[in-house]
């Protein structure tokens, strides 16, 4: 489901389709965007948490760890 999710996403973030959010530490995603493919947030937050992949859960956002986020989008150069 994870994995699904991952190349789900990250095809659409290279398309331009799906916007993600590079921070300090790591990868923030919009939590309505992730129901777009299929899981609810609570879900993610519980899947990623379990795989010590989770920053933050807070308001409308969730934050991925850096190595996790690189699967997704890579960050911007400095």
């Amino acid at each position: 489901m994870i994995k699904e999710f991952f190349k789900a996403i990250a095809g659409d973030v290279a398309a331009g389709k799906a916007k993600v959010v590079w921070e300090e530490k790591g990868l923030a995603v919009q939590k309505r965007l992730i129901g777009a493919y299929g899981i609810t947030s609570e879900t993610l937050v519980e899947q990623l948490r379990k795989r010590s992949l989770l920053l933050r859960a807070h308001g409308n956002d969730i934050c991925i760890v850096e190595c996790a986020g690189r699967l997704i989008s890579e960050p911007p150069t400095a």
